[in-house]
């Protein structure tokens, strides 16, 4: 490429964020012709970089195209000069040199692709280039945010998503549905699956509706076979390219079960190494299947197939953190991004905001690993925070690159955001793939500062500060916190499914909620561990320090943590731990006895035996004004906290009826904020309520299994006179509409209805209404009976059908129903409110009306003074006489 007037180049390095299809088919590409260099451009589009070292020893930056990286970044250096002299030229006004650029560009595969020749999604196969709108529950949730992402052109390396619909159509249409994703997927990359020339390798993620961390198992390096190695070896290198196949290889072993995957990290490897552990791998798997690793198709589909497996296996732990919420997966076939090109290459986290303090950003990589290996903690990854994104340009070129849209999406998705990333780079060049954003998580501190910022800087609202600050965050800053040497003192018993995020607790185990209770009088801490917890044990819950479960279904353990901010794991079991006798046992044997110290560690999902050394927590005592030592530096610290946490309280006291929209934000306040101020608390709840009646009842309509315990204690706060309004509402809704049981707040009026109620209650209702409430009260107690005998697990396995069809007769006597013996003191008329029971009502409501027709005697034992004295206190109560044991 001839140029009039060489400009002396002595080096240069190339950033910018990962090239995409929305990128690349943008007409404004030849920019470059400009002097500028400027166009319009998407909200996260940043264009590339080249950062120049003149041989006067000058230094200069130059905004570029896509266009020209294929150019910049050609493996011979002497062609890539001439091309980065040739666009200065260009910019110069040399009309010759910005020719030359045209040509060669039009030249260029990239050039030819225009928007009509992008994929059209389906009902199936939703691209990344789709400029609709999908919800999480069609795409997923990871995949929702991933098209919005790319939408607004962040740099998202492409993808297609196998949509929930193609999930639920697989047992006929499969393989077609997987076919026109890989078809959309090789347009957006132009490469081919199992192309020895042009080969595709991609990731396959499993995602559902609801973000659920370290559930689903995501594969790497798909598409690789024994025909594609030697293409790939020419692009990467020998090496590199037989890494990537021995991750391949090391994943299809694993789930063929033939040995435990390639273990740790690969990066010290030798290529003779490596080279000797693909030829072992590949002997295993041609024994058992040689079409996986010569039929790029096929080994697909096995990884397709064992997604929807993986996902089958882990159905009733994504049922009890969606809350009993029913989800099909969804799954996103993406571009594979190359993080072990070069050892400046590199993968990790980068957070909007630091996660123990909330202030700077906080950047966690390794180098020259696949990202795999940061989330499963099998690699040391370095950490680092930075205020000023100037911090990180020589070193993290491409995080530097990236750095400014992080306050775009900390205001787009208005909180602290976490980026998963891979920088695929060589010594010349640095890319930014953006490939997951979550909502940090952070510790109380940290959550309680950015909160607060981004309220004073306007990005969030009052009400969003309340959404971000958990109960676990502000249990955080009034409790303990484990000493970190304290762990390598520690033995780990086994691990589980985290609940909540950053919390952890020393207590005292116990399989009884007996033993957990009198140990809890004696002003110990507990923790309360079951085969499985079901709604009755809510009471007992509440009142512990932590939870453990050995199941999965465990929704009111869930409920009740995220409400509480109590610290618990969950699929205990599965990691081999198991009750033997008055024991827990783990899977090498080792015995925890009831009463013995344990500590949970939320962040490392993992119990240990003992209990761990605490620093105490100060900050209470120093807003209160005692005296606290501090150690240097540590005052600053906790000044800045303290404002936060006043700033924070305020908010809360400030929040008016008309702000608060939602059941579930009252709920939040009742259990967390204003917990320890119960006259406040029931003045929101009755204020809100006159001000939102008919929003209250649809509220509780929507209640599913798990809501029960906080439900109840908004519900409990209301007056008499707001109760019996809400369920003269409620009736009218379930008369007119024929709602009950499950259909009516998974149980929730029933759950109301368990507490005895005054006579002036009753009296409030027509008979037609009476029989209603007997049958939710019948349809309550049938839900809890089938938990008792069945668990959980079973219910929720079968869902609508067993609660709508499949419920067990009550076994109803007069000991049972004596609950509503209120009814029968407040003249209820009997007789007409049987006549007024629904064909669509539980035909046991006529039985319940059939007892309460006994005389008081079947009730009541007027022989012992005891039960009479039952009796008695009721009556007095309701300020009415105490009747005659043979009064009806």
């Amino acid at each position: 490429m001839a140029c009039q007037t060489d400009i002396l180049i002595r080096d240069f390095r190339v950033r910018g964020n990962y090239f995409n299809q929305r990128s690349l088919v943008s007409k404004e590409a030849f920019h470059y012709l400009r002097k500028d260099g400027q166009r319009t451009r998407s909200p996260g589009y940043s264009p590339p970089e080249v950062s120049i070292e003149f041989e006067d020893g000058t230094i200069g930056n130059l905004v570029v195209s896509e266009i020209d990286i294929p150019f910049l970044c050609d493996d011979d250096f002497e062609t890539a000069r001439q091309y980065l002299s040739q666009i200065l030229q260009a910019r110069s006004g040399d009309s010759q040199a910005a020719q030359g650029l045209y040509e060669a560009a039009r030249k260029h595969p990239w050039f030819a692709r225009g928007e009509n020749c992008l994929p059209q999604e389906t009902l199936y196969a939703v691209p990344c280039t789709s400029t609709n709108p999908h919800s999480g529950e069609e795409i997923s949730q990871k995949g929702s945010i991933l098209l919005q992402l790319s939408q607004k052109g962040y740099p998202v390396p492409d993808f297609v998503v196998m949509t929930a619909q193609a999930y639920l159509d697989r047992e006929q249409h499969l393989e077609q549905h997987f076919s026109d994703a890989i078809s959309q997927l090789e347009a957006l990359t132009m490469q081919g699956l199992g192309d020895p020339a042009n080969p595709l390798v991609f990731v396959i993620r499993c995602a559902t509706p609801r973000y659920i961390p370290g559930v689903m198992d995501t594969y790497l390096n798909v598409g690789i076979t024994e025909a594609t190695l030697p293409t790939l070896e020419e692009r990467y290198g020998a090496r590199v390219a037989r890494r990537m196949f021995l991750n391949n290889l090391g994943n299809l072993s694993l789930l063929l079960g033939e040995g435990e995957g390639v273990p740790g990290a690969t990066r010290d490897l030798t290529l003779v190494e490596i080279s000797g552990l693909v030829d072992s791998f590949l002997a295993k798997i041609r024994k058992r299947d040689r079409r996986l690793v010569e039929d790029a198709p096929h080994q697909c589909m096995f990884f397709v197939r064992q997604s929807y497996e993986d996902f089958e296996q882990n159905r009733e732990l994504v049922l009890t953190l969606g809350r009993g919420q029913q989800y099909s997966p969804s799954l996103i076939l993406q571009k594979m991004v190359c993080t072990v090109r070069d050892e400046t290459a590199y993968a990790g986290v980068v957070c909007s905001r630091h996660t123990q303090t909330g202030v700077g950003v906080e950047l966690q990589m390794a180098h020259d690993i696949f990202g795999e290996e940061i989330m499963t903690g099998t690699t040391e990854v370095q950490s680092l925070a930075f205020s000023h994104r100037e911090e990180v340009k020589e070193g993290f070129p491409a995080v530097y690159h990236f750095a400014p849209h992080l306050a775009e999406l900390e205001r787009e998705f208005e909180s602290p955001v976490t980026i998963e990333f891979a920088v695929e780079a060589t010594k010349r060049f640095q890319w930014f793939a953006l490939l997951q954003l979550n909502e940090t998580g952070m510790s109380g501190r940290a959550a309680l500062a950015a909160a607060i910022d981004l309220h004073k800087s306007g990005a969030i609202s009052r009400k969003r500060v309340t959404e971000l600050v958990r109960p676990y965050h502000i249990k955080q800053l009034s409790s303990d916190s484990i000493e970190e040497d304290s762990f390598a003192l520690l033995s780990p018993f086994c691990t589980g499914v985290s609940v909540l995020p950053r919390s952890a607790v020393s207590a005292r185990v116990c399989f009884s909620a007996d033993a957990a209770l009198q140990l809890k009088g004696a002003g110990e801490k507990v923790c309360l561990c079951k085969e499985t917890f079901i709604p009755t044990d809510t009471v007992v819950m509440h009142e512990m320090d932590a939870l453990l479960s050995l199941t999965s279904v465990a929704i009111h353990v869930v409920t009740i943590c995220q409400s509480l901010g109590i610290p618990a794991l969950l699929s205990l079991e599965k990691n081999g731990v198991k009750f033997e006798g008055e024991c827990l046992v783990n899977s090498a044997g080792r015995i925890m006895k009831e009463g013995d110290w344990i500590t949970i560690s939320s962040r490392r999902q993992t119990v240990y035996e003992g209990k761990a050394h605490y620093t105490a927590a100060r900050l209470l005592r120093y807003m209160q004004g005692e005296q606290v030592d501090f150690s240097p530096g540590e005052q600053t610290a906790f000044d800045s906290v303290a404002y936060n946490y006043r700033y924070y309280q305020q908010l809360i006291k400030g929040l008016t009826i008309g702000t608060i929209s939602t059941l579930d934000e009252i709920t939040r306040l009742v259990n967390v904020e204003l917990r320890a101020s119960p006259d406040e608390a029931t003045a929101l709840v009755n204020s809100w309520f006159d001000e939102r009646e008919q929003v209250y009842v649809e509220n509780v309509f929507k209640s599913d299994i798990g809501d029960h315990l906080a439900q109840s204690r908004v519900f409990d706060l209301l007056t008499l006179e707001r109760k019996i309004t809400f369920f003269k509402r409620a009736l009218a809704k379930c008369s007119r509409e024929h709602l009950s049981g499950y259909e009516a707040g998974a149980f929730m009026l029933g759950r109301f209805l368990s507490n005895r109620y005054p006579v002036q209650f009753w009296r409030s209702f027509a008979p037609a209404e009476v029989a209603l409430l007997i049958n939710e009260w019948v349809l309550f107690e049938k839900y809890i009976q089938l938990l008792y005998d069945m668990g959980e697990r079973k219910l929720l396995q079968a869902r609508k059908k067993i609660l709508q069809e499949g419920l067990d007769p009550l076994r109803l006597n007069t000991a049972n129903v004596k609950s509503l013996i209120s009814i029968k003191l407040a003249g209820v008329p009997l007789t007409e409110t049987q006549h007024a029971i629904q064909d669509w009502n539980d035909p046991q409501s006529n039985r319940v009306i059939e007892l309460l027709q006994q005389p008081y005697s079947e009730f009541f034992d007027f022989q012992k003074q005891w039960s009479v004295a039952e009796l008695e206190k009721i009556c007095r109560a309701d300020n009415i006489p105490v009747p005659r044991p043979d009064d009806v």
